[in-house]
């Protein structure tokens, strides 16, 4: 009977030791997730953007528009490359 007690002691144990690697791993882990939150404010911040009294829902709104106005900068810029490169070559040619 000792014999058993002690197994079932050792085994409880080890499932303690499973138990805290566990919370300290979900415990390091909500604290990324707080820094990306706080890092994710500071640059709205930046931008202008009150987050105060804002829900989730106007949050998505306001990152989506604000993914719709990168796409279009991103789209006028590549025009803008694209009307480089055509007078780089321009100017190759009558060089060349």
């Amino acid at each position: 009977m000792p014999e058993q007690l002690e197994e079932q002691i050792v085994m409880i144990q080890n499932r303690v030791k499973k138990l805290a690697a566990n919370r300290d791993q979900l415990i390091r882990d909500q604290c990324a997730a707080e820094r990306k939150l706080e890092e994710a404010q500071e640059k709205l911040k930046e931008l202008g953007i009150n987050i105060e009294g804002l829900n989730s829902k106007l949050l998505q709104a306001q990152a989506e528009a604000l993914e719709v106005q990168l796409a279009e900068k991103v789209a006028e810029l590549t025009g803008k490359v694209e009307e480089g490169e055509t007078l780089v070559a321009k100017y190759q040619q009558v060089r060349g």
